[in-house]
């Protein structure tokens, strides 16, 4: 598969409620191509070279916006306002209760059906000597899922020429909030299959460990001496026949990591047998990994090819899990006087 010349181009995607969804496709000069549909700033096509110079999709999607519309596993969505779980689907600010919208038993989870994931973006491109720059902006309005505040939020796609990704977060807000924006993409740098023999690195010495419900204890569990050590790296499904307790109440990973990158790398990812790695950067305090231990399902499957158990790996850079809910953290507070801005950045290369 070979692609066209460096450029945006963009496509009908489906219709949502009558509202059209586009398509658009960013491609670098070393033909790498990116794909992000406006329902829900999704990245639906990360497009790289494997060792014999193929290029292939290496994040699970689907074909059209209607079909993203009936998934319930959040693929490669922009997940907002608040991403992770908010136990018991409710928060405090200075005194008042606001309740949200119970979509995982009783509690919320990635701010529940009227969150950022199911908006239509407003979307324009642009090309620059670096690369291509996709900028998408929405509106998420006061008490809209329960939160408070009329907030604005833009998220900008770079591809770079040097097979950089870099995903630009920023939201503003009329009221006090809280804010945590990641993106959802599930990872398979096979193509194909499951992750399980995928070789993963992580830099974390801890995880915020979760109750029966997935919610965080607000602890820190070291991750030495356990199957969520990640440092040296191994492959994914090494440690997924553990018997350890967090494995077994989340069947599999679906655990915040504690990180201190700083803006700098903290995960790598590679597949031995296409030879596709993928480093990860963040300047957030974590990330979820998440092993697609659910992904299976008629409701999240793509044509005549469901996904199997384990066919993508997640690493959702994000403030902690239970955000409005963590103590002594103001930073996970937006403000009118206090922007929020994040960012991630996948670097593709091939193993040598």
């Amino acid at each position: 598969m070979t692609h066209n010349t460096p450029g945006i181009a963009s496509r009908a995607f489906g219709k949502v409620g009558g509202t059209e969804v586009d398509l658009y496709t960013l491609t670098n000069e070393q033909g790498m191509q990116v794909q992000v549909s406006t329902l829900g700033a999704t990245l639906v096509g990360v497009f790289v070279q494997d060792k014999h110079g193929e290029f292939d999709n290496v994040v699970l999607s689907m074909a059209s916006a209607e079909d993203y519309l009936a998934d319930t596993a959040f693929l490669g969505r922009t997940v907002g306002p608040v991403a992770n779980r908010i136990a018991q689907a409710q928060f405090e600010v200075d005194g008042v209760s606001y309740p949200l919208d119970k979509n995982d038993g009783e509690h919320c989870l990635h701010s529940g059906p009227s969150g950022f994931h199911n908006k239509i973006w407003n979307a324009s491109g642009t090309l620059t000597a670096e690369g291509c720059e996709l900028r998408l902006v929405v509106k998420h309005g006061h008490l809209e899922g329960g939160f408070p505040g009329n907030k604005q939020v833009e998220v900008r796609y770079l591809l770079g020429h040097d097979n950089t990704l870099r995903i630009l977060f920023h939201a503003e807000s009329d009221l006090k909030t809280p804010i945590s924006l990641t993106n959802h993409a599930y990872f398979n740098l096979a193509a194909g299959g499951d992750v399980l023999s995928h070789h993963l690195q992580l830099r974390s010495g801890a995880i915020t460990p979760v109750t029966d419900t997935l919610i965080t204890t607000k602890d820190f569990m070291p991750v030495v001496n356990t199957p969520f050590d990640f440092e040296p790296a191994k492959t994914i499904g090494k440690a997924l026949v553990s018997d350890h307790t967090q494995m077994q109440i989340g069947s599999g990973y679906d655990h915040n990591y504690v990180l201190n990158s700083e803006g700098g790398p903290f995960a790598v990812l590679a597949d031995p047998q296409s030879g596709r790695r993928m480093t990860v950067s963040t300047d957030m305090p974590g990330v979820q990994l998440y092993s697609a231990n659910f992904v299976q399902g008629t409701q999240n499957a793509a044509g005549e090819h469901p996904f199997q158990q384990y066919a993508g790996v997640c690493l959702e850079a994000q403030n902690y899990p239970d955000t409005p809910n963590w103590p002594d953290r103001p930073d996970f507070w937006v403000s009118p006087e206090r922007p929020y801005q994040a960012f991630i950045q996948y670097d593709f290369d091939v193993l040598s």
